[in-house]
């Protein structure tokens, strides 16, 4: 939601904002499996 926002003040497009927010999906999801795989250990 604050990506939403942020984006629509600064007036910057749609694409950018799912660049974004698939960067930051990427980036939980890897850590989430790297704490799952620690945690089997």
């Amino acid at each position: 939601m604050s990506f939403g926002i942020n984006y629509q003040f600064a007036n910057r497009p749609f694409s950018a904002l799912f660049i974004d927010g698939g960067y930051h999906t990427g980036q939980f999801l890897l850590y989430g499996l790297i704490l799952g795989a620690w945690h089997l250990r």
